[in-house]
């Protein structure tokens, strides 16, 4: 198998007006996304006119969105099984243990998987959908703005 990459050669002038057009799509999709898990309606006149957005570029973002929770929906099953697996061999590892320390953070582990498998389960049964944008780098950014070069959560 081989994979291909493609790397366009853009003016200064073609990269702004792509990067402009990524930021409104990123806005669009994480406002759609707050709107939904908000339990409103989709208002595509609304956010057209909100965003400057056509129709064709609305249901681009609608499409994306609606892909990654097909995704997320289709995967939870799987993350449910998968948790439910660490857990019981952490809990017989747990049952075992002989070192203060080592059955300490098994504890510890055990807790935490029964929580994350809790938490997988009632989303599973409430139909939720966690999507988390950015990157992990970008959350932590927000505790040193200054050092990371932002004036402010806003930006």
């Amino acid at each position: 198998m081989r994979t291909f990459q493609g790397r366009p050669s853009l003016s200064a002038a073609d990269a702004v007006a792509l990067d402009a057009y990524g930021d409104l799509f990123g806005r669009t999709l994480r406002t759609l996304h707050a709107r939904r898990a908000a339990k409103k309606r989709d208002d595509k006149p609304g956010l057209m006119r909100e965003f400057g957005l056509t129709a064709r570029q609305f249901n681009a973002v609608r499409v994306s969105l609606d892909g990654m929770y097909a995704s997320i929906r289709a995967r939870l099953p799987e993350l449910v099984d998968d948790v439910a697996r660490r857990l019981k061999s952490t809990t017989r590892r747990l049952a075992i243990a002989d070192d203060p320390a080592k059955r300490h953070q098994l504890a510890r582990r055990a807790f935490r998987l029964t929580t994350r498998l809790a938490q997988l389960r009632a989303d599973a049964q409430s139909g939720a959908i966690r999507i988390a944008f950015g990157s992990k780098r970008l959350f932590r950014a927000q505790n040193a703005l200054a050092d990371n070069g932002y004036a402010g959560h806003d930006a």
